[in-house]
């Protein structure tokens, strides 16, 4: 959806220059209380445990290593008369003040948060779900950090036919994908603007997450029912997620690490999901029975397996942040997992880098011994 009067491009650099100039005068004021504003709770916050069994035996230690992971009660906020502002979607009340009830919007400098020109706002009089924020170009945060805040008031909005969906501008074509097999309709969604929405009523699920980056398995797991088809499909292959030609955590032997792989898994088939539309990832790591690879967004793909073995590469010798995180996804929605560190000294996050081979082949070795055969 464009602009009624101008074109985007014109709408952003509008926006831009507008709010350089208004945040170096006066930056917006912000609400952070959330019981200021008076939200429902959707869902508690909850605890949960991971366990990490083959793990744990692979690097030896004493007792077994689980995880108590707390997750974010899931609120619910009903706003009236705001205007939305830019890709991020930034919620404005009718006194002025920036809706900052969520983390990510709080990271944001306030100097570079988009601010509404009324003059061109253009008005939105049916229901809306904010379905847009901070990551929501990245299929990986959309669908495990974005996608469970609607997931959370699901059932309500498909019974509301007349609610839409607000998403990112530029981002409907392959975010539709994912929300059609949630249950939502084309006609339910609703492309944003760079610039102003002016929104008669709309509800607000902030990020729930915790600081595992990940909400609880049982949103994980009905995600999973409503993504993958119904019909069998046989596990039967044995998949390396490459990441040649990327432009951030290149591994730079790639050829070397997946023809030592093989020893392993003589199986073992080089994948570029860039080669696979969204239909065939999900039949892809459907069939899949190992996953190996460098940590990135395309484990987010694990949330259509079960019964498959992860095996995740880290460059460092501490496993954390994202590389955790997926391994955790594995788990949850039903699947084994295990990272393997590289222990590259005095790596950085988005460094290329080199895994030592004979380093992999010990890995391999231990890895070998542990594995049950359905996983070999």
């Amino acid at each position: 959806m464009k602009d009624a009067t101008v074109s985007s491009f014109a709408t952003r650099k509008i926006h831009d220059a507008y709010s350089a100039a208004v945040n170096f005068i006066s930056p917006p004021g912000v609400i952070e209380d959330r019981d200021e504003l008076c939200p429902s709770v959707v869902s508690n916050g909850t605890k949960e445990t991971i366990e990490y069994a083959l793990e744990s035996r692979f690097y030896n230690r004493k007792s077994g290593v689980m995880d108590k992971i707390e997750h974010l009660p899931a609120l619910s906020y009903k706003f009236e008369n705001v205007r939305v502002v830019g890709d991020q979607g930034y919620i404005y009340l009718p006194n002025g003040q920036l809706v900052a009830v969520c983390p990510e919007v709080c990271r944001i400098r306030r100097d570079k948060v988009r601010r509404p020109v009324p003059g061109m706002a253009r008005r939105i009089e049916t229901p809306v779900f904010h379905l847009t924020g901070n990551n929501h170009e990245s299929h990986g945060h959309f669908v495990i950090q974005h996608l469970p805040r609607l997931m959370a008031v699901r059932e309500r909005l498909l019974h509301d036919r007349s609610a839409k969906l607000l998403l990112a501008p530029g981002h409907r074509g392959w975010q539709q994908f994912y929300l059609e097999k949630l249950g939502f309709e084309p006609d339910c969604l609703l492309e944003g603007t760079p610039g102003t929405l002016s929104i008669d009523n709309l509800e607000y699920v902030p990020f729930f997450h915790g600081k595992e980056n990940l909400v609880c398995s049982s949103i994980y797991r009905e995600m999973q029912q409503l993504f993958v088809s119904g019909k069998t499909i046989k596990k039967d292959r044995f998949i390396f997620l490459s990441r040649k030609g990327v432009a951030h955590r290149a591994l730079a032997n790639e050829g070397d690490v997946f023809e030592e792989c093989r020893r392993l898994w003589p199986k073992l088939e080089r994948v570029d999901l860039y080669d696979y539309n969204s239909h065939e990832q999900i039949e892809l790591f459907q069939s899949a029975r190992v996953v190996f690879g460098p940590h990135g967004q395309a484990f987010t793909n694990m949330i259509y397996s079960k019964g498959a073995l992860a095996v995740i590469i880290r460059p460092d010798s501490e496993i954390k942040g994202w590389s955790a995180s997926f391994r955790n996804l594995a788990i949850q929605v039903g699947n084994e997992a295990v990272v393997l560190t590289a222990g590259v000294e005095g790596w950085k996050n988005k460094d290329n880098w080199v895994y030592s081979i004979s380093r992999l082949k010990n890995q391999l070795s231990r890895l070998e011994v542990l594995l049950p055969p359905k996983y070999r």
